[in-house]
């Protein structure tokens, strides 16, 4: 008979927490805080990836530091899989095709499954850019797999048919909300152009194209929270100078964010991220009952159906967005109509449906052996 021990069966999660604060770091802690893991007779062990406060950028070169760091990483993995059920890499690109595979290697080694959760929508790109052999052997690691996740329809398409991995074991796992989702709308609600942005303050997110689309405005207003690259941080708030209505707020705590966004009319996002997949912002302003102006981006499409939940703008496109703005003005009942349409949609991303039961549940059948290494 298996002692109350025993039946707790130990997943490790490598993978980042804050800080800094970001999409991948925050996610990992709510997984990681999960309550659902101890219902289902599971526990993670945590393997802390995350480089510290400094915000690193994506093109950034892997330095003598990242590899020493990379080592002891590999070292703490392969001394922690032996204590584990399974491991899931909860990971960037950058990660799972360097660090990961020798862990993905260690674990398949030990008979210990491995489920891959890539961040972002970014890894079909990523691979294509690797030298030629680099890619097989990620190819052939990420084949071995017992279950894959990307976070992304259209990722999840690419990576079955580039990759080769069977239908079965890739599996579409969005990103989710925890908590109450607001689901009444006040009948009389208008926007009267108090807007928002939630996310890491740099270039790529289109902070800069909202500060152009707002210039000059007497009505439209944006306050931006998030932490600032130190490469963007002189031109952003010499930018905000020149700007009265769009101000910087600071650094919103990831439990603070729905409360912020909920007392804003409407979420802006007009980025272009190679990373990005479906933006955790965009799902927390849905859950407080608040639709978006995002780019047509990568798959922020599947997210926000435009007139419905939100605007669709081009890229790099601030008068596109300012455009879009006055003309939410204009038409009270569209933007009333989108607000009422956001909290339905999200609750197909809540903490229950997303981690209990698309993926903890996955997690269960492999460590009770339905499912393992090929």
């Amino acid at each position: 008979m298996e002692s109350a021990h025993e039946r707790v069966r130990r997943v490790l999660v490598v993978g980042p927490t804050p800080p800094p604060i970001g999409g991948d770091t925050v996610t990992t802690r709510a997984l990681l805080e999960s309550p659902w893991w101890g219902e289902l007779g599971l526990e993670p062990l945590h393997l802390q990836t995350s480089r510290g406060d400094r915000l690193r950028g994506a093109a950034e070169p892997i330095g003598a530091r990242d590899l020493l760091r990379g080592a002891r990483l590999l070292v703490a993995a392969i001394g922690m899989i032996p204590r584990s059920r399974a491991v899931c890499l909860w990971t960037n690109s950058r990660f799972l095709c360097t660090i990961g595979l020798p862990i993905m290697a260690a674990a398949r080694l030990l008979r210990r499954p491995v489920v891959v959760k890539p961040f972002g929508g970014h890894l079909t790109e990523y691979l294509r850019g690797l030298r030629p052999l680099h890619r097989r052997v990620t190819t052939v690691m990420l084949r071995t797999a017992a279950l894959i996740l990307p976070q992304t329809r259209a990722m999840t398409e690419e990576l079955a048919r580039e990759c080769g991995i069977p239908g079965e074991r890739i599996v579409c796992l969005p990103n989710f909300v925890s908590g109450a989702i607001a689901r009444r709308v006040p009948g009389d609600r208008r926007f009267t152009g108090r807007c928002v942005f939630v996310g890491q303050i740099k270039r790529e997110k289109g902070v800069f194209d909202i500060i152009e689309a707002l210039s000059g405005s007497e009505r439209l207003s944006c306050d931006l929270y998030g932490p600032v690259l130190d490469r963007d941080r002189g031109e952003f708030f010499d930018a905000l100078a020149e700007r009265p209505n769009v101000r910087y707020r600071g650094i919103a705590e990831p439990e603070q964010v729905r409360g912020i966004v909920g007392s804003y009319e409407l979420l802006l996002l007009p980025t272009y991220h190679v990373g990005e997949g479906y933006p955790g912002a965009i799902l927390e302003a849905f859950a407080a009952g608040v639709p978006v102006v995002a780019s047509r981006w990568k798959s922020i499409p599947e997210l926000v159906c435009d007139g419905e939940r939100g605007v669709l703008v081009p890229v790099r496109d601030p008068a596109a967005l300012r455009a879009s703005l006055e003309m939410l003005e204009r038409e009270p009942a569209l933007y009333r109509r989108m607000c009422g349409n956001v909290g339905p949609y999200v609750e197909a991303f809540t903490e229950r449906a997303v981690i209990r039961d698309m993926f903890l549940v996955r997690v269960r059948g492999l460590v009770e052996g339905k499912g393992g290494c090929s």
